[in-house]
């Protein structure tokens, strides 16, 4: 959920104003008109709400349905759908800018969908995110056939119930259940006592009005201190957990690449400081992260434990960040000991040769996968080998840039020496050593310059050939995972089937008494059948969705088992869902860690916690095989949405970034391979330096970087891939960003 809450402030004196008018009107205009009084609502905050009824259209029983259709939406397909009814739409009144509005003063992201009524006016408007799974036809198909039937009867509570079930439905559910909600009966009023009552009220309030206007200042005043006194609002807080989450988990992600190059280079006992804080810094980013699933998930939050939650993530990431800072010295001056790039330059080359001749094994590979399963099966990892191909492109050309560098350097040293006479016998005296000490000064400190700016290409060159190696190997990952479950999916099958088979014979037995189990029997028999008839061309995913399917009917058979068949069986399930979320982790995790450059919290968030989850399935494994499923299932379903998050992430960067050029850079395909990897960072920040230069990319080190960047439109990271990464923490979440800066899409209308 990304409903924000913001600090309530004193109302302007025009707010007042507008307040007067509005009572005026709904004291007069009922007895004039003999009509039930419309209020008109500006656009509100949610206040971690999902069902809003301030047109009073819902009894209790209607709104716990809606809440319960929004909640089972939540559960089942990872969308936050929130209800709003009101009397009418103002300021603005034109429906799709009042949810735009709405979407923007609750930070609404991509998986936040609002549906808007206004009961009165009898207008609706349903708004998703630009980059939202559906397209403009299916959320027509869902106004038309799910939400405008409802509303038409104004059965209230039916169309949010219906709503929920045609986004579950055309997202590949089966839906969710409701029932309709029931609107009050109309109130009236008249009778001229009250005319004149009404004119006495407004000639009250407007000496109240000039009261209003003589406290304007000291109003303004007295709220101007309280917001400061409140500190941050809820969506201040927010931003800044987006923008310290991506930052640290950039740092974390490239110092342990860093380090790795720091060990094979100096050992163990030399990077075992690093190593210990390293690790401890791992450990809070996942607490951090843990938090934040927490302000994500489909439980409603109170506004105290919102803002506890999100200062509690800020303090977490700012301390692990400060444990990085405080080792910076001594990494920089561990890393500052490679005096002589060569040999590197010499292995990143043997490896730059290794990477090339695998990309047409690992061609053929992807082509014969191809041919074997599905597009949706190869998702991770369809566009490996061309990300592979560009970073070794960039790694080539940082490899040659770093060679040339060297050649100048020892050319300008070989040329100073040559040129620096040796000192005569005569030139003993203090000024003239001082004289011969000091003139090869300044080609030392050239020379010196160009070594280091050499280490850095090719230290860029490393892990650019790194993620290569990574890529292409997941590819015979995949492979090799994709025939594992091939074996597994027999066994789910052949689970699923005897399952089915048992519960009809407990239904038939038993008439009547078992009709929930027999509902969940024939669920499972149509995933079942899919599975026998795609599941071949998609195993990992058939063997996914077939063991989340048979968990609740092998659960309610469980009671009339015997014990040992049931242990049996629950150890097996175990077994094949941990399987099956090592498997999507791990594709998760390869998948986002070479495209970090473009990749949210939300997909970060979701793959942190499936690894909590997944640790947690094999902890429990030998002694609580019930628990130990429920984790390997939950793993697995938040591994599937960090890997959705993430692609969504990647194609909508290409699409905003990838194909625009930045004054004073060039940027190809391989540039754009190491920017979307994160070993690059810092290209397209014109505006913020006044100028593109290439040595804005190359500060780093261990904690590198600066804690005052700006966000994602401006500045990706103060420094590429290195120990410490570059944290730019005021950065605001890309994802809140971009879905409300980047527009939203939905239609409606009258009914």
């Amino acid at each position: 959920m990304r409903a924000q809450h913001r600090t309530r402030r004193v109302a302007s004196i025009r707010s007042v104003l507008a307040a007067v008018a509005g009572l005026a009107a709904a004291l007069l205009v009922p007895v004039l008109l003999i009509a039930s009084p419309a209020s008109a609502t500006d656009p509100i905050d949610l206040a971690g709400r999902y069902v809003v009824d301030d047109a009073g259209v819902l009894d209790a029983a209607a709104e716990q349905q809606v809440q319960d259709a929004v909640d089972e939406l939540a559960t089942e397909q990872g969308v936050n759908l929130f209800v709003v009814y009101t009397d009418s739409f103002t300021n603005p009144s034109d429906r799709q800018a009042w949810t735009d509005e709405v979407a923007s003063i609750n930070q609404f992201g991509r998986n936040d969908v609002l549906l808007a009524v206004a009961v009165d006016d009898r207008v609706y408007q349903l708004s998703v995110d630009s980059s939202f799974a559906l397209d403009d036809d299916q959320l027509a198909s869902i106004e038309t056939d799910d939400i405008v039937p409802q509303l038409r009867d104004s059965d209230w509570a039916g169309a949010g119930v219906a709503a929920a079930d045609g986004i579950s439905r055309e997202l590949g559910g089966d839906g969710v259940t409701g029932g309709s909600g029931h609107a009050p009966e109309g109130l009236g009023i008249g009778g001229f006592i009250w005319v004149i009552a009404g004119i006495i009220i407004v000639a009250g309030l407007a000496v109240l009005v000039i009261v209003l206007v003589r406290r304007r200042k000291t109003l303004d005043k007295r709220a101007t201190e309280q917001a400061a006194l409140a500190g941050p609002t809820q969506k201040e807080l927010d931003q800044r957990v987006g923008a310290v989450l991506i930052d640290l988990d950039d740092a974390v992600t490239s110092s342990e690449e860093e380090l790795g190059f720091a060990v094979a280079q100096f050992g163990q006992e030399a990077t075992a400081q690093f190593t210990t804080v390293l690790g401890e810094v791992k450990g809070s980013l996942s607490q951090a992260f843990a938090l934040k699933q927490k302000l994500d998930d489909a439980v409603p939050d109170t506004d105290e434990e919102r803002r506890a939650w999100s200062e509690q993530i800020i303090q977490i990431c700012d301390a692990a960040a400060d444990r990085l800072d405080d080792q910076l010295e001594a990494f920089t001056a561990l890393r500052d000991l490679e005096r002589d790039p060569a040999p590197a330059l010499t292995a990143a080359r043997q490896t730059l040769a290794a990477v090339g001749a695998s990309e047409d094994d690992a061609r053929a590979r992807l082509a014969t996968l191809g041919a074997n399963y599905d597009p949706a099966a190869l998702g991770t990892v369809a566009d490996n080998v061309d990300q592979a191909d560009k970073l070794r492109d960039f790694a080539e050309a940082e490899l040659e840039t770093a060679s040339r560098l060297i050649e100048q350097t020892d050319a300008a040293a070989a040329g100073a020496a040559a040129a620096t006479p040796a000192a005569p016998a005569s030139a003993a005296a203090p000024g003239g050593a001082a004289s011969a000490a000091a003139a090869p000064a300044a080609p030392a400190t050239a020379q010196l310059g160009g070594r280091a700016e050499a280490a850095l290409r090719i230290r860029n060159a490393q892990q650019a050939l790194a993620q290569a190696v990574t890529l292409l190997d997941s590819l015979a990952t995949l492979e090799r995972d994709l025939g594992a479950a091939q074996s597994g999916l027999g066994a789910a099958v052949d689970d699923a089937a005897l399952d089915i088979a048992e519960a009809e014979k407990l239904v038939a037995a038993q008439p009547g008494a078992n009709a929930e189990i027999e509902r969940m029997a024939a669920a499972l028999r149509i995933e079942l059948e899919r599975a026998r008839s795609l599941g071949a061309r998609d195993p990992l995913n058939a063997r996914s969705t077939l063991v989340k399917a048979n968990a609740p009917l092998d659960t309610a058979l469980a009671a009339v088992r015997d014990e040992r068949e049931r242990v049996a069986r629950l150890e097996s399930q175990r077994d094949r869902a941990i399987a099956s979320a090592q498997s999507e982790v791990a594709a998760a995790q390869s998948y986002l860690q070479t495209r970090r450059g473009a990749v949210g919290t939300d997909a970060r968030t979701r793959l942190s916690e499936a690894q909590r989850h997944l640790e947690q399935a094999i902890a429990l494994a030998a002694t609580d095989a019930a628990r130990s499923l429920d984790e390997a299932t939950q793993a697995s379903r938040l591994a599937s949405l960090a890997t959705t998050s993430a692609q969504q992430d990647v194609t909508w960067a290409r699409d905003s970034n990838w194909g625009s050029t930045t004054s004073g850079s060039s940027r190809d395909d391989s540039f754009g391979g190491a920017v979307l990897g994160g070993i690059l960072g810092g290209l397209f920040d014109d505006d913020d330096r006044g100028g593109s230069s290439w040595s804005s990319g190359w500060s780093g080190g261990w904690g590198g970087g600066s804690r005052g960047g700006s966000s994602w439109s401006s500045s990706r990271r103060s420094s590429g891939g290195s120990f410490g990464g570059g944290r730019s923490s005021s950065r605001s979440s890309r994802s809140s960003s971009r879905s409300s800066g980047g527009g939203r899409r939905g239609g409606g209308g009258r009914f």
